[in-house]
């Protein structure tokens, strides 16, 4: 893997991998890179939930299963796209790659791209990745959409507005 291309933060979590003298650890890096976790971080939550042993890759079964866990734990909702659905609902029937996947996807959502014997995270419609601008074809597409979380009003001591419209209803009652 060449860690001199690719985004600033790909090539920072590709260096803190390499620094623990791992390899194959491209799905690490696009957890990590979704998720927004250090390297460790995100190593230590595939070996607890997708079984990942340092220096190996992760079978795509093993990688979705924990990707769903973390998806929820998150706070995220997960969806995963064929390479056909991809064709169907982003890109009108193009073919989506790590290189032009800024023309569909939605910037408010993340996504992991899996090309042929890799993955790829994907925020703010950047690829961080060294597949970044090239031409590598999705065959499976990850969606996480963030929840929306609703915010509490704080309780006020405040009643006068809801003085006020009770006393124009009891008038309008007695009128």
């Amino acid at each position: 893997m060449d860690n001199s291309t690719g985004t600033a933060l790909f090539r920072e979590l590709a260096n803190d991998g390499e620094e623990l003298g791992d390899t194959n650890f491209c799905t690490v890096i696009a957890t990590a890179v979704v998720f927004g976790k250090t390297f460790e971080q995100a190593n230590k939550l595939l070996i607890k939930h997708a079984n990942r042993r340092k220096r190996r890759g992760l079978q795509r079964h093993k990688s979705l299963s924990a990707w769903s866990y973390l998806a929820k734990q998150e706070n995220y909702d997960y969806r995963v796209y064929t390479a056909r659905e991809i064709k169907e609902k982003f890109t009108n029937g193009k073919t989506l790659t790590t290189g032009n996947s800024s023309k569909y996807l939605n910037p408010k959502k993340r996504y992991i791209i899996s090309v042929r014997q890799h993955v790829a995270g994907v925020v703010d419609n950047t690829v961080h990745d060294w597949t970044n601008g090239k031409a590598n074809r999705a065959q499976q597409l990850i969606e996480f959409t963030p929840r929306e979380t609703v915010e509490l009003i704080p309780e006020t001591s405040d009643v006068s507005g809801y003085n006020e419209w009770n006393n124009r209803l009891a008038k309008m009652l007695t009128a």
